[in-house]
């Protein structure tokens, strides 16, 4: 169970690093692009800005769990200790998945319908927008796969609530 807790906390560690490098690229790229080039900068202001903020706040989320997670396998000699701990971070996994999902499931839908635009939009603002509702649908996608991991854990980490 400890090698277990700990390769998720690593894991954690490293989403929440990944997603703030991300983060903080993406945020600087939204505010400095303005002042390189004017032409093209609505394009990463209208990505970079948002995207900044919520890879941020994944981050500041993923460094919670894996606090939880070190706490647990710091824990894990100990039953009376253990035990609500583990079942107070499978409740609080199994909502945030949820949470994680529909977010996700939202920034997914919300940039498909970026392809039923009217015709009267000019080609460089359909560029734009078209470039920027892709790099959504990936974020989308990655928030969803958070959600998955989110899930794993909940799936792997059940079976000790009985013990």
């Amino acid at each position: 169970m400890i090698e277990y807790l700990q390769a998720q906390q690593k894991l954690m560690s490293t989403l929440r690093n990944v997603s703030r490098i991300v983060g903080i690229i993406a945020g600087v790229l939204a505010i400095v692009t303005p002042f390189v080039s004017l032409g093209s900068s609505i394009g990463f202001i209208v990505v970079g800005v948002p995207s900044g903020i919520i890879l941020m706040f994944l981050a500041i989320g993923l460094r919670g769990r894996a606090e939880d997670l070190r706490k647990l396998s710091v824990s894990t000699k100990s039953p009376e200790t253990f035990n609500p701990l583990l079942n107070a971070y499978v409740k609080k996994i199994s909502i945030h998945r949820v949470i994680l999902w529909v977010f996700g499931g939202i920034i997914i839908l919300e940039n498909l319908s970026i392809f039923n635009l009217g015709t009267g939009v000019t080609s460089d603002i359909m560029y734009n927008l078209l470039s920027s509702s892709w790099l959504f649908l990936l974020l989308g996608g990655y928030i969803i796969y958070l959600g998955f991991v989110l899930s794993k854990q909940v799936k792997d980490l059940t079976p000790a609530l009985v013990q």
